[in-house]
C-alpha cells in the first residue's frame, strides 16, 4: 500500500470518528425532544377521530426523577381529525415534541368506535413503521379517553396499571391478552375471530379511587364489534385456545368444597372424518391442579378418596367450562376462535367448503370433547 492510498484510508477513518462522535451528543439530548407515549386511546365521534394520548413527559420527568413514577410527568393529550394519522400531526405543533410512539403499553378503542368500524384506526398502525406491533389491543366498556383518563392511583402511570390489569387478568385465566399484530391477523382473516379483553372500571380504595376490571371479551365480525362475553365464557375459550396460564377454581365434591390451583394444562383439537365423511373434531384437555385449602379449621392435608373426588370435580367444571364456551361461541353465534375451519381445511382441503357451510352456516360443528384433570398436591404443607 503506498503512501497516499494510507493517507486516504486514514483521512476516512478519522472523517468516521468524527461523524460517530458528532452524533452522539444529539441523540444523548434527543430525549429531552421526545413525548414518550405509553398509552393510546381512539374514539369516534361527530365524524372525528378522538386520539388521547397518556404520555411521559420528558421536560416534567427530567431532573432524576423515577419514570415508574406517575407524579407529574404523565400528561394527557387531546388531538382529533377524520383519520388517526390527521389526527397525530397536531402532536408536535402543540408539544413541540416528537412523539415516539415505540413505547406505548396498550392501545385502546372506544366501545362506539369498536361497533363502527376498526379498519380505518388500524391502518395507521400497519403504515405507521415507529408503532409496536407486540402492543396490547383492549376494547373500553365505555370510551377509550375516559379510560386512559382514570384516576387509577398514584403508584404507576395508568398505563403501566393497565398493562399489568390485562396481562394478570390473562394469567389467571380471568380475562384474555392480545397483541395488535395477532389481533390484525384475526380481523383481517376469512374464517378466524379476533377477539380482545374488554376494560371497565369499578370503584377501587382510597389509594385508588377506580380499578380496571376485565372477565369480558369483545368479538369480531367484518371489523367491527359483533358481540360480548362474560367471565365464564372467557375462561372456557381460554382453555379450548390453550391459553390458561395459571387459575384457580371452587368446586363441589362429595367430600366437601375443594380450591383447585391450575399448575398446567394443554389443549389439543384434531379435525377427523366421521362414519358420513364429514369433518369433525376431537378435543381433549389435560390439567394439573393442587389443593390449596380445604372447607374445615384444622386441615392439613386430605386423603386419597378426596384427592380423587377433587380431580372428579375439577374435571366436571372444566369440561362444563369447554362446552358452554363452545356452544356459545361456535354453535351460538359462529365465532371461530379456534380456527377450526383453517385447520380443516389443511387436513382435509376437499372438504373445506362443505365444513364452511356447516359451520357459518347451520351454525354446528360436531366434536367430542375428552377431560382430564388430576391433582398433584393435596394439601398446604406439601406446596
Amino acid at each position: 500500500m503506498n503512501k497516499s492510498v494510507k493517507h486516504v484510508s486514514a483521512a476516512l477513518i478519522l472523517l468516521l470518528l468524527a461523524m460517530l462522535s458528532g452524533c452522539a451528543a444529539p441523540r444523548g439530548e434527543e430525549l429531552s425532544k421526545r413525548l414518550i407515549v405509553e398509552a393510546i386511546g381512539i374514539d369516534y365521534a361527530d365524524e372525528e377521530y378522538i386520539v388521547t394520548l397518556q404520555a411521559l413527559d420528558t421536560h416534567s420527568a427530567g431532573g432524576g426523577t423515577d419514570p415508574n413514577e406517575k407524579g407529574d410527568a404523565t400528561a394527557f393529550r387531546r388531538y382529533t381529525g377524520k383519520t388517526v394519522a390527521e389526527a397525530l400531526t397536531g402532536v408536535t405543533p402543540a408539544t413541540g415534541l416528537t412523539p415516539l410512539y415505540s413505547q406505548a403499553r396498550i392501545l385502546v378503542f372506544g366501545k362506539e368506535l369498536a361497533a363502527r368500524d376498526l379498519s380505518e384506526p388500524l391502518d395507521f398502525f400497519l403504515r405507521e413503521y415507529h408503532t409496536r406491533s407486540d402492543i396490547l389491543i383492549a376494547v373500553a366498556d365505555s370510551t377509550a379517553e375516559d379510560l386512559l383518563r382514570a384516576d387509577l392511583g398514584d403508584s404507576a402511570p395508568d398505563a403501566v396499571i393497565l398493562e399489568e390489569a390485562v396481562t394478570q387478568s390473562s394469567e389467571n385465566g380471568d380475562g384474555c391478552a392480545v397483541k395488535l399484530y395477532r389481533f390484525m391477523d384475526l380481523l383481517f382473516s376469512d374464517t378466524d375471530t379476533a377477539y380482545c379483553p374488554v376494560i371497565s372500571l369499578q370503584p377501587g380504595t382510597a389509594e385508588k379511587l377506580q380499578e380496571p376490571l376485565l372477565g369480558k371479551t369483545a368479538f369480531f365480525r367484518e371489523n367491527r364489534l359483533a358481540f360480548t362475553a362474560d367471565r365464564e365464557i372467557t375462561r372456557g375459550m381460554l382453555f379450548l385456545t390453550d391459553e390458561v396460564n395459571s387459575a384457580s377454581v371452587t368446586v363441589q365434591g362429595e367430600e366437601g368444597i375443594f380450591t383447585l390451583r391450575l399448575i398446567e394444562s394443554r389443549t389439543k383439537i384434531r379435525p377427523r372424518l366421521n362414519g358420513a365423511g364429514d369433518v369433525c373434531f376431537s378435543i381433549s384437555a389435560e390439567a394439573v391442579c393442587d389443593i390449596t385449602e380445604f372447607a374445615a379449621p384444622d386441615f392439613k392435608s386430605v386423603k386419597e378418596a378426596q384427592s380423587a373426588d377433587a380431580a372428579e370435580a375439577g374435571t366436571r367444571a372444566m369440561r362444563s367450562l369447554i362446552e358452554t364456551a363452545f356452544t356459545y361461541l361456535y354453535n351460538e353465534n359462529s365465532a371461530d376462535v379456534c380456527r377450526l375451519a383453517r385447520r380443516a381445511a389443511l387436513r382435509y382441503p376437499k372438504k373445506e367448503a362443505a365444513f364452511r357451510e356447516a359451520l357459518f352456516t347451520r351454525k354446528t360443528a360436531d366434536i367430542s370433547i375428552q377431560v382430564s384433570l388430576s391433582v398433584r398436591h393435596t394439601g398446604k404443607e406439601s406446596l
